[in-house]
């Protein structure tokens, strides 16, 4: 008993020898069998192969997916050796190892809000199937990914949310992957979205040699003052009967904004090709659709994003044409979007009586960024480190965006310019605005975008990401129509032909 639990030991705090004794058989039963350890309180490690097609979601994980995974995507994943593991205290992870086929890469996924769960699963198989051993965490404790409570009194659980968890499974899937294949892989690589992009870009900031490719999509960057924007955008929104806008107004909004700007990029097509150039006549919006004047500034306001008392901003505001997406947000008025309060009830402010309508932006965006802001902001735009050292990150955000602003995104991305260069910024650095793409996923814009094969052609083949992919839009399972990938500051423009073609766009400034 003494020698396995030696053996565990050695696996939680990161000894290379655990590992060294186990390489043996590669990619087989046997090999799977020899990675388990054993159980001692909350620290376990265990290891069996799942036949292909046979993966279920555990029985401890589904009560906090509801209906968000379907057991289809997991038929095709071929036979795998999955592990199982917990680091001291709670950090909950899976690595899952082709028992044939590996391509000599190792996958970490992201994870969604207040995570608690690992909701990549789907990702998970995808990336299976494509030959990557793949590995996920729950970042440390077990819930909802809208449940803050976790986080009452622990910050222990918060540095584990905020970076200590990514940090750590990706350390184990290298050494598990070198024991079982009896080599370690040749590039490894991060892809996440939201607070998966955030996670990555932690990853760059904190621990560049974890990952040579990082996919950083719509990421929570300044997690503390993006909840403020949120949450400022929701007290805005419902502090009075009048200044509430129904999701049918914001929707009469939006085509309103379509009605005048959709044409800007060269065709109409439902989609603003580039928000920035969109300048909102509020006088005549207001006339047009009978808004009253709190809702017109109820618009103004979350457009412009929340300011100081010197009327400085504190972060950018959500970008026009996305207001038919704002009901995320405040379309129950009754039940507004909970993310930003449970962070400031639990982790800011230690009082699950605190509530949005308490909101004062100046003063409470401060007062996170003293208690939780070194742990969780993600704003370090010197990434020389992980530059130097070869890594690429791609960043995306789509433009329709509810859940968190698209200009933080851009804000970032130019203070990484600024303070790295041009030259060497864009050198390792891209950055891709998506037309009409919500949070993650969905909109009228093409959201799909193979970013795994994009980041691995640039890291490993040196071709940039908007050589490399398109954009897709499908519908009914089919290709609805397909835009290019343009970097920023360029932005697609209709030069002719086929409007559901991205070839009859070009990449302009």
């Amino acid at each position: 008993m003494r020698g396995l639990w030696a053996l565990l030991l050695a696996l939680l705090l990161g000894i290379p020898s655990f590992f060294a004794v186990k390489a043996r058989a590669q990619g087989s039963v046997e090999s799977c069998a020899a990675l388990a350890g054993s159980r001692s309180g909350e620290r376990l490690l265990a290891a069996h192969v799942v036949e292909r097609g046979r993966f279920r979601i555990p029985e401890h994980m589904r009560p906090y997916l509801p209906g968000q995974v379907d057991p289809a995507v997991f038929q095709g994943a071929p036979a795998f050796c999955r592990v199982v593991g917990i680091f001291p205290p709670r950090v909950y992870f899976e690595v899952w190892l082709p028992l044939a086929g590996w391509n000599g890469r190792v996958l970490v996924v992201g994870n969604g809000g207040l995570a608690g769960q690992i909701s990549g699963y789907p990702q998970m198989a995808l990336a299976l199937r494509q030959g990557y051993a793949v590995a996920a965490t729950d970042t440390g404790h077990r819930g909802l990914s809208v449940d803050g409570s976790w986080a009452l009194g622990r910050r222990d659980l918060v540095a584990d949310y905020a970076h200590r968890a990514v940090h750590l499974t990706a350390q184990a899937a290298k050494r598990l992957t070198r024991a079982f294949y009896g080599r370690g892989p040749r590039h490894s690589y991060f892809l996440g979205c939201s607070t998966g992009g955030r996670q990555g870009l932690m990853e760059a900031q904190r621990y560049p040699w974890d990952f040579d490719g990082i996919v950083a999509g719509a990421p929570a960057i300044s997690f503390t003052a993006f909840h403020v924007a949120q949450l400022w955008a929701i007290r805005s929104a419902l502090a009075t009967p009048e200044s509430y806008l129904s999701p049918r107004e914001l929707a009469a909004v939006t085509r309103w904004i379509l009605e005048r700007w959709d044409a800007a990029d060269g065709v109409r097509d439902g989609l603003l090709g580039n928000p920035l150039d969109v300048e909102v006549d509020y006088q005549a919006l207001a006339r047009d659709l009978s808004l009253r004047p709190q809702q017109v500034e109820v618009l103004r306001r979350i457009h412009t994003g929340p300011v100081d008392r010197r009327g400085q901003p504190l972060h950018p505001g959500f970008a026009p044409g996305s207001e038919y997406a704002w009901g995320l947000l405040f379309g129950d008025p009754n039940r507004p979007f909970p993310i930003g309060q449970e962070v400031f009830r639990y982790m800011v402010y230690g009082n699950p009586d605190w509530s949005w309508r308490d909101l004062d932006p100046e003063r409470d965006l401060l007062a996170a960024q003293l208690r939780i802001g070194t742990l969780l902001d993600t704003r370090d735009p010197d990434l020389r480190p992980y530059a130097e050292r070869g890594g690429k990150i791609i960043l995306w955000h789509g433009w329709n965006d509810p859940g968190i602003p698209p200009g933080g995104t851009l804000r970032y991305y130019e203070e990484v310019l600024q303070v790295m260069g041009p030259e060497q910024g864009n050198g390792f650095l891209r950055l891709f605005l998506l037309p009409g793409v919500e949070h993650c996923r969905g909109g009228p814009g093409a959201d799909e975008v193979d970013w795994l094969g994009a980041i691995v052609d640039w890291v490993e083949r040196g071709v940039p990401p908007e050589r490399a992919a398109v954009a897709v839009q499908r519908e009914g399972g089919r290709v609805a129509f397909q835009r290019p990938l343009c970097p920023y500051p360029t932005v697609a423009r209709y030069e002719g032909g086929a409007p559901q073609e991205a070839s009859s766009f070009r990449c302009i400034r």
